[in-house]
């Protein structure tokens, strides 16, 4: 079914229909496809296909979650932490976005680091921020030095972001310095 729903959106030479990708994502989410459910949540999340709907994106990415999905968590976990579309929860937040980090979900892992960086919703700890940072780093460095610059970019709205953006260069020129 996801295959045809991402054919439906034009992919592979076949006319976009989207009312019927519509339907058929949504039937696949209530058969409780759980890569169909994140991928539903995601698209209100960022507002690509449908408009932006956070609270349709938490209920579909909290019940991915539900039936175990570790990529839903970021997500959710940001929503919580941010009050987007959900009731603000910082702490509960936190660990929606911690527990996908731990599983290795790359984007988690950096936006922990960046939580754990700043102390926002819970202490500052440098050394554990350190150890995501190099986690990062060792699963792919290149997707590190290309997502410092994306994050970044893309969250230039939130107030922290100047000293973010200082902190997480200290830490990146620390952990390059000291890989040596």
């Amino acid at each position: 079914m996801s295959a045809y729903f991402s054919m439906l959106l034009g992919d592979d030479g076949i006319e976009m229909d989207l009312n019927e990708a519509k339907r058929y994502i949504i039937m696949a989410c209530n058969q409780k496809h759980i890569d169909s459910l994140e991928l539903y949540g995601n698209m209100f999340y960022e507002g690509t296909i449908f408009d932006i709907d956070k609270k349709e994106s938490a209920y579909y990415l909290k019940i991915a979650i539900d039936l175990g999905s570790i990529n839903a968590m970021l997500y959710y976990g940001i929503m919580r932490f941010r009050g987007e579309g959900i009731e603000m929860n910082k702490e509960e937040g936190i660990k929606y976005i911690k527990k996908s980090a731990d599983s290795g979900n790359k984007d988690s892992m950096i936006f922990y680091t960046c939580i754990l960086i700043n102390g926002d919703g819970i202490e500052k700890n440098k050394k554990e921020a350190k150890r995501y940072l190099k986690l990062v780093g060792e699963i792919d460095e290149t997707y590190l030095d290309i997502n410092v610059n994306t994050f970044i970019h893309s969250n230039k709205k939130d107030l922290f972001l100047p000293r973010m953006i200082q902190n997480w260069l200290n830490f990146k020129s620390s952990y390059i310095f000291n890989k040596r």
